[in-house]
């Protein structure tokens, strides 16, 4: 017979292995764009000798349109790399918007694929001639979002973003800052988001982002 700790250990097994499933099976198909590369341009370049995957967000559009396969992960330190060029400069409609915070890079969190309920994002905008930052949250489905820093266009900038305890540290030319994080457990099941434009507008031009982490 199965002692307490056995069917425990078994529970928590198949319940991880639904999940993925389920990731793989419902988010993954979802997340490739069927664009043709002479479309899509180049999806790869080199930048100081690095390797960065390029994504577009067309004019127009809210997401991007890159390499966007999302998979799960339980990792708990995340290290991101991104070159802004000079199509990070834009000016929305409606001016209010301009403040609007743009998504970059995160993932979700706290065991489920909900955006909006748990998660950590890098976000960025282009507010009065530069270029701006973000620590950007969902904690049980309270939005927050923060300033970091500034970044220069066609410059390698480097965010890290951690996991720890019930708080996400983000750390950005030696400054941390410390965001509400939804749960306090450690290697947690996670899905990756994307570069999205937005905001309640979409993209006034085509932006390229290059990302590497």
């Amino acid at each position: 017979m199965f002692n307490k700790n056995t069917c425990s250990a078994v529970q928590s097994f198949f319940s991880k292995t639904i999940i993925q499933a389920l990731a793989v099976t419902l988010v993954i198909p979802a997340l490739f764009h069927s664009t043709d590369a002479k479309a899509m341009g180049k999806r790869r370049e080199k930048v100081e000798g690095e390797t960065f995957k390029v994504y577009r967000i067309k004019k127009g559009n809210h997401y991007s349109n890159g390499p966007r396969l999302k998979l799960p992960t339980y990792q708990d330190s995340f290290n991101f790399k991104v070159v802004f060029d000079d199509s990070a400069k834009y000016t929305t409609k409606t001016a209010e918007n301009q403040y609007d915070v743009n998504k970059l890079i995160g993932f979700t969190d706290c065991g489920n694929m909900r955006i909006h309920k748990d998660s950590a994002r890098v976000g960025w905008n282009w507010d009065h001639g530069q270029l701006h930052l973000y620590a950007y949250t969902y904690a049980g489905g309270v939005r927050t979002f923060e300033k970091i820093g500034d970044g220069e266009l066609n410059k390698t900038l480097e965010v890290k973003v951690s996991v720890s305890g019930d708080h996400y540290v983000f750390t950005y030319n030696g400054k941390e800052t410390k965001m509400a994080r939804g749960c306090s457990k450690s290697k947690s099941f996670k899905t990756w988001s994307y570069p999205y434009f937005g905001g309640n507008e979409t993209a006034p031009q085509e932006v390229k982002i290059m990302l590497r982490w």
